[in-house]
């Protein structure tokens, strides 16, 4: 049992067992929520009562959808890496996001992320990715970390090459980085003037 809870602004519960989220209604306050490598297998609706929330840790978990985090509009953070989400869904009410950390679910595309007008670091490394749509209307945006898709063309991907201040760009693992490294590398430094790795 938590004392002066009312006060608590991090919380870290890694490595337990915890299985739902739950008893948030008395933390007005929490900042900080860090719940990595546990049981959770859904995003309940009690989330919503942490409006007050920037950071949220939900990575090694079983969590197979992005669910209620509409309340959320202050998170800047979003971390539901290596959980076995298949779609990228229901971000929209996060528009002041700066990054969100995907990688290691089952994802097949990039999509639905055009409000997220705040992000500047998308990771979907190490899912199942084949096309990405939509990233060029993300003004801020400046990492991407595609490594170890599916990724077969650049034709599938030509959003890739209009976004605006991309100053990172990671597509190794992918079919169209390992045909022909060499013209892989001169074929996107040319394309994408901006980077800087």
């Amino acid at each position: 049992i938590l004392q002066h809870e009312e006060r608590v602004r991090l919380l870290n519960y890694q490595n337990n067992y915890i299985q739902s989220i739950r008893n948030l209604h008395n933390l007005p306050n929490l900042i900080f929520l860090d719940l990595y490598n546990n049981s959770i297998e859904a995003v309940g609706e009690e989330l919503a009562q942490v409006t007050t929330l920037r950071v949220l840790m939900l990575g090694k978990n079983r969590i197979r959808a992005i669910r209620n985090l509409d309340a959320l509009t202050k998170l800047d953070v979003l971390d539901l890496h290596s959980n076995l989400i298949t779609k990228m869904e229901q971000l929209d009410s996060l528009s002041e996001l700066r990054v969100l950390n995907l990688a290691g679910n089952q994802i097949r595309k990039v999509e639905n992320i055009q409000c997220l007008q705040s992000l500047t670091e998308l990771n979907v490394r190490r899912n199942r990715i084949q096309e990405a749509l939509g990233l060029e209307e993300l003004p801020a945006l400046q990492r991407i970390f595609m490594s170890n898709n599916s990724i077969a063309s650049f034709d599938l991907v030509p959003c890739l090459f209009q976004v605006k201040y991309l100053m990172e760009l990671s597509l190794d693992g992918n079919a169209i980085a390992q045909s022909d490294p060499s013209f892989y590398r001169c074929f996107i430094l040319n394309k994408i003037r901006t980077l800087r790795h």
